[in-house]
């Protein structure tokens, strides 16, 4: 989220959520969906949820939508492709937190940890037809759009970024277009 506030050059507040307090406090209640990130636009609009924020920033900051209606629908795509599959190997607990648990198996308890590496690659191998398919889609030059400054291409980016050095077996190794968009 902050590199696409900072590429759009987007004027905001960022307001510091104690995370403990927000889930089991007041701020938990008083938040849209009961979640964050949130937002509250110039007119007191506020709206959640991270494509529906970037989406609405593009409008204002054009530089976040490309330049040409195609730039903008696939930033959307793309921005909502990776929100799906965080989605999906988050609501895993076979997913990203398994990096966790391995890690502490190491140190703790290295019976769990084959048992652990092999549920880790079963989900992970769930992944590779959809990093496939963004590869695909991605050009040669390491571009969605023709601008590569969209939101869904910087979103898309924080996401491959983090995926790609937790070693996940996704994005071990990266495809040459993803490779190139990550240089």
């Amino acid at each position: 989220m902050a590199a696409i506030l900072e590429v759009g050059q987007v004027d905001y507040e960022f307001v510091e959520v104690d995370i403990p307090d927000f889930l089991g406090g007041p701020g938990k209640k008083k938040a849209i969906w009961g979640a964050m990130p949130e937002m509250q636009l110039p007119d007191g609009t506020k709206m959640a949820e991270v494509c529906a924020i970037c989406s609405t920033l593009s409008r204002y900051y054009p530089i976040l939508a490309g330049v040409t209606p195609a730039d903008e629908g696939i930033s959307n795509m793309i921005g909502l492709k990776i929100n799906e599959i965080y989605t999906t190997i988050s609501a895993d607990p076979r997913g990203p937190r398994i990096a966790m648990n391995m890690t502490k198996a190491m140190w703790e308890d290295k019976k769990a940890l084959p048992d652990l590496m092999k549920v880790h690659d079963e989900a992970m191998e769930q992944m590779k037809p959809l990093i496939a398919k963004l590869n695909e889609l991605c050009s040669s030059t390491g571009k969605f759009t023709s601008t590569g400054t969209t939101w869904g291409e910087l979103f898309a980016w924080g996401f491959l970024y983090q995926w790609r050095h937790a070693k996940l077996a996704m994005c071990t190794p990266m495809p040459a277009n993803l490779a190139k968009f990550m240089d």
